[in-house]
């Protein structure tokens, strides 16, 4: 029982000597949305469908869930072939990210990104979006 203690104790006032995402809770995709831009922490800009003409654009994200610090990685994909990843931090129970993707002339079509729990290796979401 001490032993248990003393253990809870050591996460909670020393959580960089446990494993990433060991007291991380289980993460969920709160929003999921392709925007233009991201100003003052919020979308600008949602859609579903963006002109052959856009040079960026931004997957922004509401994760919730975390009780400690974790991360989820927004994972590009065009045309079904991974294009980028990036691993974004999660430092609270709600949290904003956003990772942006430069769109290259001629990459019309369709676009997916999906939201991975990193600590679980989980897709707890998939936000598509295509280039007209």
């Amino acid at each position: 029982m001490k032993l248990r203690v003393a253990l809870i104790l050591v996460a909670f006032f020393f959580p960089s000597w446990c494993p990433t995402g060991a007291f991380a809770g289980e993460l969920s995709l709160e929003k999921g949305v392709i925007c233009l831009d991201v100003r003052d922490r919020l979308p600008v800009g949602e859609a579903r469908e963006f002109p052959p003409s856009t040079a960026k654009v931004y997957c922004y994200t509401v994760i919730a869930g975390a009780k400690g610090p974790a991360h989820v990685a927004h994972v590009w994909y065009y045309r079904g072939k991974k294009m980028r990843e990036m691993i974004l931090p999660v430092n609270s129970i709600r949290w904003r990210t956003w990772s942006n993707k430069n769109i290259l002339p001629g990459q019309t079509g369709p676009w997916a990104v999906d939201i991975v729990d990193t600590a679980l290796q989980k897709v707890i979401g998939t936000v598509h979006f295509r280039i007209q």
